[in-house]
Order: C-alpha cells, then sequence, then structure tokens
C-alpha cells in the first residue's frame, strides 16, 4: 500500500468517526428528566456519559495519530537518502541533515575536512554534521 493511500485511508476514517459523533440538540424531555430521578440515578447517568466521552475522545486520538503517523511516513519517503557530494559543500550556504524522523536545514558556517560546522543560537554548541548525514544543500 502506498503512503499516500494509507493518508487517504486514515482521512477517510476520522471523517466518518467525526460524522457519526456529531453532537445534537438536546431533546427537551430530558431536560425535565433531572427533577424526576434521584441523585444516584443522577450520578449514574451522568459518569456513564463523562465514560463514553472518555472512550470516543481516546478513539478519535487514536485515528488523529494514525493520519499524523501516516502523513509523517509520507514526507519521510520524499527525503532523499543518499549522502551529497563533499565537494559540494564548499559553495552551499545550508545542509538539509536527515535525523531519525525528521530533515532538518542548518545554515553553515564552516566546511570542515569530514564535517559541517553549522550555525546555532546563542548559548549552545556549534552541531559538526558528518558529511555521511547530509542528504541536501542549497545556495542562498
Amino acid at each position: 500500500m502506498s503512503h499516500q493511500q494509507a493518508i487517504d485511508r486514515a482521512q477517510a476514517a476520522l471523517d466518518a468517526w467525526d460524522e457519526t459523533h456529531q453532537i445534537g440538540p438536546t431533546d427537551p424531555g430530558l431536560q425535565s428528566m433531572r427533577f424526576h430521578e434521584t441523585q444516584a440515578q443522577s450520578t449514574k447517568r451522568v459518569s456513564g456519559y463523562l465514560n463514553q466521552l472518555r472512550r470516543e475522545d481516546q478513539e478519535r486520538t487514536r485515528l488523529v495519530k494514525a493520519l499524523e503517523d501516516a502523513k509523517r511516513a509520507h514526507r519521510l519517503s520524499q527525503l532523499p537518502t543518499e549522502p551529497v557530494d563533499p565537494a559540494t559543500l564548499n559553495t552551499a550556504t545550508h545542509v538539509l541533515v536527515r535525523e531519525r524522523y525528521r530533515a532538518v536545514w542548518y545554515r553553515v558556517k564552516r566546511v570542515n575536512k569530514t564535517t559541517v560546522t553549522c550555525h546555532t543560537e546563542p548559548g549552545y554548541d556549534e552541531p559538526r554534521i558528518p558529511h555521511n548525514k547530509i542528504v541536501g544543500t542549497r545556495n542562498d
């Protein structure tokens, strides 16, 4: 199954769940029911309703997570995996580094023999990225 099919299937499942779990208007007859039941019955009814909402929220959270996972897998499949030629790093202003579950662009500060030193926020150590971890370059 392709990544796009997985995304479409997860989105359809989430849309179907949202469609079937729409909150409708409250029946006015149920409003007067509260005067005809004991406190224990009311507490049991309300706690049951809250438990149902909790279970439905867990199901929707699972569906949203499945959709996000499918989109993440699709984005990762689109990323290049082969390291770039080290000769192209000398003219690059930015490098694309593929990390575990994402890819990040870093601004190049200096190209070393086996690594690239990148700019970072003040107060943090400058990351040194090995050449074999760099999968893309950009010249701005």
